[in-house]
């Protein structure tokens, strides 16, 4: 995802007034300031994890 596309995903989630973001698979390394616009965020997904043999889960980064 370029910068400009995580712009424009930012501004409608602001816009919709989302409680909800999934950004996982994009490979982020940063987030721009204007991830603060997002003031009704509840959950904001970064990356998807998984279970290990014991239950437990591990997080990783598509």
């Amino acid at each position: 995802m370029t910068e400009e596309e995580l712009l424009q995903v930012i501004e409608q989630a602001a816009t919709e007034g989302a409680t909800e973001l999934d950004l996982s698979g994009n490979e982020l390394t940063t987030l721009p300031p204007e991830i603060g616009k997002l003031t009704q965020l509840k959950k904001l997904i970064l990356g998807k994890y998984e279970y290990d043999e014991k239950g437990n889960y591990c997080w990783y980064y598509r």
